[in-house]
This record gives structure tokens, sequence and C-alpha cells, in this order.
């Protein structure tokens, strides 16, 4: 007997409500029948051409024109030009490479900022 008072004082004795519980969101409440009329069109056949089209992709792609274009083909468009006419020795003499190697001792000996720098004496006072 001390067994079954012992559970029975551990038990909860609060009864909140007789109603049995139901768990439905309003919009699913206003709408119980939906379900069951979706499943009668569909069996009927009414909007299957429907169903099947939205189904389907609608998009189109590749359909643009290409016209990709530089700034600078837009800039000279038409403008045409003519190779100028050199004389044959001006052109052999533009061809030719002007520059002489070693030709500067300077560039060995000293940097620019040793060359540029202005050597000031300091004052004697100042040692």
């Amino acid at each position: 007997m001390e067994e079954e008072l012992k559970k029975d004082l551990r038990r909860s004795h609060f009864k909140l409500s007789d109603d049995p519980i139901e768990y439905k969101s309003h919009s699913h409440a206003t709408h119980t029948n939906l379900l069951d009329q979706s499943k009668k069109i569909n069996t009927q056949g009414v909007f299957k051409e429907l169903a099947q089209d939205l189904r389907k992709n609608h998009f189109e792609y590749g359909t643009d024109p290409n016209n990709f274009t530089t700034q600078m083909r837009d800039t000279f468009k038409g403008i045409r030009g003519k190779p100028s006419d050199l004389v044959g020795e001006l052109k052999n003499d533009l061809r030719r490479n002007h520059f002489e190697y070693g030709t500067s001792n300077e560039l060995h000996d000293k940097t620019s900022y040793k060359i540029d720098y202005t050597w000031k004496q300091a004052e004697p006072s100042a040692i």
C-alpha cells in the first residue's frame, strides 16, 4: 500500500480541460477541403495541360545578339590610314641601334646622388 501511495503522490493530478487536442493553424482549418478539390480537378484532367506547361522551362538562353566591341574600335570606326612613304636610307637608320655601351665611366664611379649633392663643410664650433 505504501508503494501505491508513493506513486500516487508523485503523479500530477491537474486537469486543465476536457477538450480534445487539435493542433491546426487557422489557414489549415479554413481550407480543409482544398486538397480534395485539387485531387478531383487533376483526376478529371481539366488543368492537365496547364500543369504540364508550368513544369516546363520558359527561358531562352543566347537569343541576344553579340555586339561586343571595344572603345578604341568605336572611336576609330571608319578611319583608314595609309602607310607613309619613307626614304630607304631613313628606314634603315630607324631600324639601327643607336645605343653605345661603356662610353661613360661616370655611372660606374658615382651615383646620381653623389653627383648632384653639394658637399658642405661642418663648422668647427658644431664638433
